[in-house]
């Protein structure tokens, strides 16, 4: 018969052997969509495509399921034709977006802004299953809970372990000893808190026998995806004799409201009486967009005109926007309805609406 250390040599080289073998895989592969996450937010979309291998893209691509319909530069996965095309597409839309997260930051960054089961089979691949840590809590960026759970190694005489956290770094305070001691098969919950908001928080539980890492990657800032960005309305008044008041104009961009006032002194009528006009005039909004996302469309909408629906109007000439990376303009002439000369313009009539759709410049 094996004496005992014998044993646990044998099953001590088993876990470690086990361990270099799943380290040696691509654990990325692992990482499963969490549809809800990637669709809420384009960081996490963002860090779920940097992390696709060749053999993760194929599978999604041809899933008959939610995952074909992650967006990549606006186009569902389930469209592209192949991997090349997706990396390609995936680093202009990253350009734009200023995303510049590597592989290894993506993986984590999505790791742990996620449920958690979506992340597991990951973890475990990197670390093992002996030392465990998962995300028990997130109350921001700047303080994660994590649930640790220790499980002794089979054959082991040493059933408590203290897990040295000295090599984490950007902590603000590391456990104490009392709450870093596990016995067998025990969990606790430790919390942790970012020093430099702008850097990573790498923490690192050592036992002596297992090391488990968890990155948690500084927070992008939202100002990259949602850039402050201008609407440029190039309209005009009709020709009608009068100061522009009270004409009033809303704009929303998308589902949200962006201007609401009169536009006396902003916007002139328009001159020569009977057109066409030669005074088009640009009014600048401005506007938080998410550029990730395909261009959204304009409504606008013109109130309080004493000559109501019949009298009294707005003139359309072209909207444009402008954001960091990205522009969308659209030529309205030709459009709906005839102004002044019977030259085609596009005209919102008091009390109507009109919507504008717009596609992103390529």
């Amino acid at each position: 018969m094996w004496k005992l250390s014998t044993l646990f040599h044998f099953l001590f080289g088993v876990v470690f052997a086990s361990n270099s073998i799943a380290q040696g895989q691509d654990c990325g592969d692992l990482l499963k969509p969490d549809i809800t996450s990637i669709q809420s937010s384009d960081h996490v979309r963002l860090s779920y495509l940097h992390s696709m291998t060749k053999e993760a893209f194929d599978k999604a691509s041809h899933s008959a399921g939610l995952e074909g319909n992650i967006l990549v530069d606006a186009v569902p996965l389930k469209l592209l034709g192949s991997y090349s095309d997706f990396r390609e597409r995936l680093q202009k839309e990253s350009d734009i977006l200023r995303y510049d997260y590597n592989r290894e930051r993506s993986l984590w960054y999505y790791t742990t802004r996620v449920p958690n089961e979506r992340s597991e089979a990951f973890l475990d691949c990197v670390n093992g299953s002996n030392l465990r840590m998962r995300i028990a809590d997130r109350t921001n960026d700047a303080r994660l809970a994590l649930k640790i759970a220790w499980t002794a190694p089979a054959g082991s005489a040493k059933t408590t372990a203290v897990v040295d956290f000295s090599q984490s770094s950007n902590i603000r305070q590391l456990p104490s000893r009392s709450a870093a001691t596990f016995s067998d098969h025990a969990s606790k919950t430790l919390v942790f808190q970012r020093l430099n908001p702008k850097v990573d928080m790498l923490i690192v539980a050592n036992t002596g026998l297992f090391t488990a890492t968890f990155r948690d990657p500084a927070p992008l800032l939202q100002s990259k995806l949602r850039p402050v960005c201008q609407v440029v309305l190039n309209v005009t008044l009709d020709d009608h004799n009068g100061s522009g008041s009270p004409y009033r104009l809303k704009v929303s961009v998308g589902p949200n409201q962006v201007f609401d006032a009169r536009l006396a002194g902003r916007v002139p009528h328009g001159r020569p009486y009977g057109g066409p006009f030669v005074n088009w005039s640009d009014l600048p909004i401005t506007a938080t967009i998410d550029i990730g996302q395909p261009a959204p469309a304009i409504t606008l909408a013109l109130l309080d005109t004493p000559g109501g629906p019949d009298g009294d109007w707005l003139g359309l000439n072209a909207v444009s926007i402008v954001c960091p990376g990205r522009t969308a303009r659209r030529e309205l002439r030709d459009e709906f309805d005839y102004g002044p000369g019977k030259v085609p313009i596009r005209v919102i009539r008091g009390g109507k609406t009109s919507v504008v759709d717009l596609s992103w410049k390529e």
